[in-house]
């Protein structure tokens, strides 16, 4: 059977998909490489859980793990408690990273032909998953580069959308929307209208303004965080969402089996019992994110008001030399042409204090090559 033959055998919106684009990594370098692509949490020590997992490794491997995360969601509530926010176990559910618990949601509650609404330029997966799930997905143009919420909240009542996804900070802008911002627009939208909002950089911004405040108010509210950002476990894929009660049943009945291994359980029950290197991480990626915007915006490179752990930017006509010199010393960059983007724009992920001071030496010395 031809390839032909074999692609008609697949559905149409299979078809149609465009692959997901990762994070390029660094080709080696006299020995050093420093990614920049992925928005990985480069300034954290997780030597802590690596010594505890092998622990865990001496257990058989022979049973399957917890099917119902039961130790994870009551460690993941004690630390929301901490942090002041009021979540129980039967708010919660896990996912195989952000990608497992968007497909959750999709499956769960979109119908073939109901409406899904999206900034346009936005996470690919947003867009896919909905598709996947036969839903139309309308894309809404930003407003200088920012997500529009105003033009969302059009869109939705315009359309009788069944769901609206964004992130804050947005991907790949950075951009933030205070609190105050976010409940005026669920104020707005009708009741019967899920809002999925992605807080995968919330941490890095500020987490006392996370919309997991709102949810007692909002049922109609769904909030997605992951593990692999802030918190450094990027390898283990441990995402989760909050919501309503009754949505987080209907949620686990999509959710996959024994979908967090052993591994991903136990590493991120011990970075959730044990978070002071992720606060510590915290503060020095927005310490050096202040430093990569003042460092950009004196080179004339249009960085936008960052609160993820990266900065978006502008690389200009000479974007092509400027990434392959980076690339040449071992240093990528998302180039954000899979976004949607022109490719000149991209976003640098903000590493630790010796990340961020080679970055901007070798940035500086292949400017000065370019414009030779």
């Amino acid at each position: 059977m031809d390839s032909e033959r074999l692609r008609k055998l697949v559905r149409p919106e299979v078809q149609a998909l465009e692959p997901y684009v990762a994070g390029k990594v660094p080709p080696l370098c006299h020995g050093k490489t420093l990614k920049l692509a992925s928005n990985e949490n480069l300034a954290i020590d997780n030597q802590d859980v690596n010594r505890y997992l092998r622990k865990v490794l001496h257990h058989s491997l022979v049973y399957y793990p917890d099917a119902h995360h039961t130790k994870l969601k009551k460690a993941l509530s004690t630390f929301l408690k901490e942090s002041g926010f009021e979540v129980s176990s039967e708010h919660i559910v896990f996912g195989d990273g952000s990608g497992e618990s968007l497909q959750i949601i999709m499956m769960a509650c979109l119908s073939p032909g109901e409406r899904v609404i999206i900034p346009e330029n936005s996470f690919s997966l947003y867009k896919t998953r909905a598709l996947l799930a036969g839903a139309k997905v309308v894309e809404v143009p930003r407003k200088d580069f920012w997500v529009d919420l105003a033009a969302l909240e059009e869109v939705v009542c315009q359309s009788k959308a069944k769901l609206v996804v964004f992130a804050n900070p947005d991907n790949p802008t950075s951009t933030t929307y205070s609190l105050a911002a976010i409940e005026g627009f669920l104020s707005r939208l009708p009741q019967d209208t899920l809002v999925l909002l992605d807080e995968a950089y919330i941490h890095f911004a500020e987490w006392k303004e996370s919309a997991l405040s709102l949810l007692s108010r909002y049922p109609n509210l769904i909030v997605m965080h992951t593990l692999s950002k802030a918190f450094g476990l990027a390898a283990l894929r441990v995402g989760y969402t909050i919501s309503h009660p009754e949505m987080a049943v209907q949620m686990e009945k999509i959710r996959l089996p024994f979908n967090l291994g052993l591994l991903p359980q136990e590493g991120a029950w011990y970075r959730l019992t044990h978070p002071s290197p992720v606060w510590k991480s915290v503060s020095v990626i927005q310490k050096e994110r202040e430093k990569l915007f003042t460092f950009l915006h004196q080179e004339g490179l249009s960085p936008l008001p960052a609160g993820g752990n990266f900065v978006f930017c502008d690389f200009g006509e000479a974007y092509q030399q400027l990434i392959k010199g980076l690339e040449s010393h071992g240093i990528t960059v998302r180039s954000l042409g899979s976004f949607g983007f022109h490719p000149r724009f991209v976003r640098i992920t903000v590493g630790s204090s010796q990340d961020m001071a080679y970055f901007r030496q070798v940035f500086l010395s292949v400017r000065r090559e370019v414009r030779r």
